[in-house]
């Protein structure tokens, strides 16, 4: 607010100057009583003490009086910004418009009744638009600090959201682990250490009792025909379909990739995927990565979309973003690799940067 009612003094002051020209003669003591307005005027703004400002600004008011009956009637034209200083705690601003009543009146009887008229109604209006902006700054501040205490409140909750879920992630993999141990110890492990002993104790009967032998081996061939059968339904139910674990492989890449909330990463898909092999699946996520790469660094793109689509005869994958694009498509080591993976499996590759940029994979699906 200081600096509005310093420049608001400064045009005063300015125009004042600009008509005191005129009167040669009155030019030193004109001066002798602005530099001495002045002195006081900066003595209000150097004490911190409110009081001590107060008798400045009050004492200024004085030396405005004086000056505006001993020099120049020009003088008063600073009284209503130090009336304003006067008065500019919530409590005083009650009695500014009857010191501006009284100081119209007082006008009433000077030749520069219209200068001082306009003068005071630019003074206040600049007051009222400065204090107007300074509401508005504040309200903004506070505005502001609510919605850091609201980020910095999301960030934590986000943050202890993941630490759960990692957790969560953490424990399911012990469970699985611990689960496939059990079964391990409960079928696998009885099963070879029966085995085990029946074997030794066949080969200490091979030289006495060949038959008997013969038959504890037979047994343990049997128990081991189906141990081995119990490890291959234990690792079928285990063992997750290859389109569960492609699919969630792409999703988990592209997540990765939204690292921040300017970029959004979509991801869509449809047909079949119960027919993509491993192999199709390996060259799909290796060329999403890249391509996503490529996009992430050159595009500064704010979507990239995903799709796959399962058609009769193909698989097409495009990775397609909204950013600057390219006339001109030079190959780096990353496209040629993308183009080498495909062509191992028969497949091609599609580039267009006229809108955005999109890489195009077609896979032709076929017996493994």
């Amino acid at each position: 607010m200081d600096n509005w009612l310093l420049l608001t003094k400064g045009t005063i002051i300015l125009y004042a100057v600009t008509k005191i020209i005129a009167q040669p003669s009155k030019i030193p003591i004109f001066l002798l009583m602005l530099l001495i307005y002045l002195s006081v005027n900066i003595l209000s703004y150097i004490v911190k003490k409110d009081c001590l400002k107060k008798l400045y600004v009050i004492l200024s008011m004085i030396v405005l009086v004086m000056a505006f009956f001993a020099v120049n009637q020009l003088f008063i034209l600073l009284l209503p910004i130090n009336i304003y200083e006067l008065l500019a705690d919530d409590v005083l601003k009650k009695w500014l418009p009857l010191m501006l009543l009284f100081f119209g009146f007082a006008l009433k009887t000077t030749t520069i009744f219209p200068e001082g008229i306009l003068v005071c109604l630019f003074s206040f209006l600049v007051i009222f638009i400065a204090e107007q902006t300074l509401k508005r700054i504040e309200f903004l501040k506070r505005d502001q600090e609510v919605l850091r205490e609201r980020n910095n409140s999301l960030d934590m909750k986000l943050s202890r959201e993941l630490d759960y879920e990692n957790q969560i992630k953490y424990l399911s993999q012990l469970e699985e682990r611990n689960k496939i141990a059990q079964v391990i110890h409960d079928q696998i492990g009885h099963s070879l250490a029966g085995s085990l002993m029946q074997l030794e104790a066949a080969k200490l009967l091979m030289e006495t009792d060949r038959h008997q032998a013969q038959a504890l081996m037979g047994k343990v061939i049997g128990i081991l025909r189906e141990g081995m059968e119990n490890l291959r339904v234990t690792l079928r139910s285990i063992k997750p379909a290859p389109e569960q674990m492609g699919i969630n492989r792409l999703k988990l890449l592209c997540d990765s990739f939204a690292v921040n909330q300017t970029l959004k990463v979509a991801l869509h898909y449809q047909g079949d995927l119960e027919i993509i092999s491993y192999r199709h699946w390996k060259v799909i996520c290796e060329n999403v990565v890249e391509a996503l790469t490529n996009s992430l660094k050159y595009s500064e793109a704010t979507l990239i979309k995903v799709n796959l689509e399962v058609l009769h005869k193909y698989l097409k994958i495009e990775v397609k973003d909204n950013g600057l694009g390219a006339t001109g498509v030079r190959k780096s080591l990353g496209i040629t690799g993308i183009e080498e993976r495909t062509e191992s499996l028969g497949g091609k590759v599609i580039i267009d940067g006229s809108q955005g940029f999109s890489v195009i994979t077609l896979l032709p699906i076929g017996e493994e």
